[in-house]
């Protein structure tokens, strides 16, 4: 059996990205953060490929992750462990979607 990804892994990695220690691109680029709006929005950061909601421009929960070693977490299974956008503080979660708001 694969142990899912936990929210702390995720925060983990997103707080890499924060930090410019991990390379983050569009999993397609013609679905920026922007033009999404509202809907999910697909990153592939250094190995890991992960899913956010944005919700109308903010930054609401993690949809879908897949890590570097195959393991794979939905929002449902996220839902009462934490998805890892809830564990970063409102300061790194702003930061974080100005990143995404960057990223073409």
């Amino acid at each position: 059996m694969t142990t899912a990804v936990k929210g702390e892994e995720v925060a983990e990695v997103l707080r890499k990205v924060i930090r410019g220690e991990v390379p983050i691109r569009l999993a397609n680029p013609a679905l920026t953060w922007n033009w999404v709006w509202c809907g999910n929005c697909e990153f592939l950061i250094g190995d890991w490929r992960m899913t956010f909601f944005n919700d109308c421009g903010e930054l609401d929960y993690t949809d879908h992750v897949m890590a570097p070693d195959g393991r794979e977490t939905d929002y449902d299974d996220f839902y009462e462990a934490g998805d890892g956008v809830e564990l970063l503080s409102d300061e790194e979660r702003a930061c974080l979607v100005a990143i995404f708001e960057a990223v073409k």
